[in-house]
């Protein structure tokens, strides 16, 4: 069985999506999103965590999001995980 690398996350739009565009002309599309969860701890107090994403769109996907989301959009993105990884000016490996 091979590995399956999938992912569906729901939350909103951090800030408007920025929009570039590849040597051959094709659209790409960065933004961040936010999802979180809310509960109650011991005490009965809420508590709430956010968690910050970064995702890419290429293409087409990229061109819908151009014309179709800003920030605090809510949207549901599928897609596939990627770290990349590169070293910074101090030595340190960074993701």
């Amino acid at each position: 069985m091979s590995d399956y690398n999938r992912v569906i996350l729901v939350g909103r739009v951090g800030k408007s999506p920025e929009i570039r565009y590849t040597q051959s002309g094709d659209a790409v599309a960065s933004f961040s999103l936010a999802t979180g969860e809310k509960w109650k701890d011991k005490s009965g107090q809420e508590q709430k965590s956010t968690e910050w994403h970064r995702v890419t769109c290429f293409a087409k996907t990229a061109q819908i999001v151009r014309d179709y989301v800003d920030k605090g959009s809510l949207l549901l993105v599928e897609g596939q995980i990627h770290y990349d990884s590169y070293t910074g000016k101090d030595g340190v490996k960074k993701y």
